[in-house]
């Protein structure tokens, strides 16, 4: 039907007819409002497009609130570590709801997210809005596998690029220097692990059985972080079931030679390993280099 003045208003109207529903045989039909007839037609237009792309013009649309904590309902399911999780929730309860919640994923335009997009780039670290943007990426994603989009206006957005301040590596005679200082020190075995190329929640998960002192090996089997004010244990990064614990610049007997006799310490002298007890210390890089990352701490505490 061709758009006409609604009766009594200065409003006009016009009625898609879309085919017949082919689980009841019933007439599908749809109306559309606008203030003048030619933005009518054009709204007609664009709502039967989206219907023969295959979007889901039927229902109601949700809203980009709704669509957000179906989507963290959803990778909540999926494994995500408790961190990471954690800060996708921050995200959308404290950014992404209050500036874009209320709109309707169908009426998302790239344009308005990239608005707020630029005033974010004012106040936020290029890095926190790349956070922004995974998380709204994967989101609407989501939505297109619903059939609630056919396209994600998200990924076309532009924020600044994330500029990454080079590392610096410390040189065997380094490493070596850093051993020798710790060399008896209460902490000293979490600095000889730390120096093998362990993360800082890897530490406190190892366990004897993981000790192979014959073959020479450390196996990462679970990594300990804090959940809700608890320290959990957790299955390790992906990444550490095949990194090589002995740093390259160190050789293999030196790194795991101070197991041995730790082993043999009694129980009373080896104090129990949290995290917090763990100073923050710089990881093996894949190359066997010890790449010094921010924040961290290369003091030792004092002696008792």
């Amino acid at each position: 039907m061709p758009a006409h003045k609604i009766k009594g208003s200065n409003r006009w109207c016009e009625w898609l007819n879309l085919g017949a529903d082919p689980a009841t045989g019933r007439r599908i039909r749809r109306r559309v409002e606008a203030k003048t007839k030619r933005h009518a037609e054009m709204k007609a237009k664009a709502l039967r497009e989206r219907f023969e792309r295959g979007e889901n013009i039927l229902d109601k649309p949700r809203t980009l609130g709704e669509l957000l904590d179906d989507w963290l309902a959803t990778i909540e399911r999926g494994g995500k570590a408790h961190n990471t999780l954690l800060t996708y929730r921050n995200t959308c309860a404290n950014h992404l709801k209050p500036r874009l919640g209320a709109t309707a994923v169908p009426k998302l335009r790239a344009r308005d997210i990239q608005k707020v997009f630029n005033e974010w780039a004012d106040q936020f670290a290029p890095s926190t809005i790349q956070s922004f943007k995974t998380v709204l990426v994967a989101a609407l994603d989501l939505a297109i596998e619903q059939d609630e989009r056919t396209d994600n206006p998200a990924a076309r957005i532009r924020i600044p690029t994330v500029k990454r301040a080079p590392g610096r590596s410390l040189s065997s005679d380094e490493v070596r220097a850093v051993l020798a200082q710790c060399a008896g020190h209460r902490y000293g075995l979490a600095v000889q692990l730390a120096l093998m190329g362990l993360r800082r929640g890897e530490i406190p998960g190892l366990r004897w059985e993981d000790f192979d002192e014959v073959a020479g090996t450390l196996k990462i089997e679970r990594q300990i972080q804090r959940a809700n004010r608890e320290l959990v244990a957790k299955a390790p990064k992906a990444t550490s079931l095949s990194r090589p614990t002995p740093a390259a610049c160190v050789r293999q007997k030196q790194s795991i030679g101070p197991l041995r006799p730790s082993r043999l310490q009694p129980v009373s002298n080896r104090r129990a390993c949290t995290i917090a007890a763990i100073p923050r210390l710089p990881s093996c890089s894949p190359r066997g280099k010890i790449s010094r990352r921010s924040p961290m701490c290369w003091a030792m505490p004092r002696q008792p």
